[in-house]
């Protein structure tokens, strides 16, 4: 009795566990302790959100989710989910057992690190990006959307990038790299 009255003591409760991490392509942060900058970056993309637990997911809670109405898209790290669905089931899903917090997906979580950082250099050039939507079809020659069509075998300024990011159609974007052969291990 006594060895567990002292692991109980000892043991953490959820209020002084560390909280779990985001760990997305744009950093690493706590969630409910980030900064949003009053960019356009850090706009809210609509219909999406970040539901995180405080540790990993049960079954039973991930059953508890989808209930909620919530479309899972994909498992985020640490211990969240990228989800469709509409305000009332975000609110829903974040009252659940065991839900650490309810974030934004932004328009910069639908970047490339390096389309990040060029989109915020304010630089007055232009970038090749490729396109990919929520399916995982990569778009390399024109994209349509309803304000425009952007022609991908062309460099884009930077509004014309976050045009395209504010899409809800639209996944991810990412630079377009040149394939470059590489005989180094032709010897071994």
């Amino acid at each position: 009795v006594l060895v567990c009255m002292i692991g109980l003591a000892i043991m953490p409760t959820r209020a002084q566990q560390s909280p779990p991490m985001l760990r997305l392509h744009r950093g690493t942060f706590d969630g409910k302790q980030s900064q949003r900058s009053s960019s356009m970056l850090s706009s809210a993309v609509a219909n999406y959100a970040i539901i995180q637990f405080f540790q990993p997911p049960t079954i039973k809670q991930r059953a508890a989710l989808e209930q909620t109405g919530v479309q899972i898209i994909e498992y985020i790290p640490d211990y969240a989910y990228l989800v469709r669905g509409s305000d009332d089931q975000f609110a829903t899903a974040a009252k659940l057992d065991g839900v650490y917090g309810r974030f934004a997906w932004t328009i910069a979580d639908k970047l490339a690190p390096s389309v990040l950082d060029f989109v915020q250099s304010n630089a007055n050039q232009a970038m090749q990006v490729r396109v990919i939507d929520w399916k995982g079809n990569v778009t390399t020659t024109t994209y349509r959307s309803a304000q425009a069509t952007f022609d991908l075998n062309q460099p884009l300024a930077i509004n014309q990038i976050t045009s395209l990011a504010q899409n809800d159609a639209i996944r991810w974007i990412e630079p377009v790299g040149k394939p470059r052969l590489l005989n180094d291990q032709a010897r071994t």
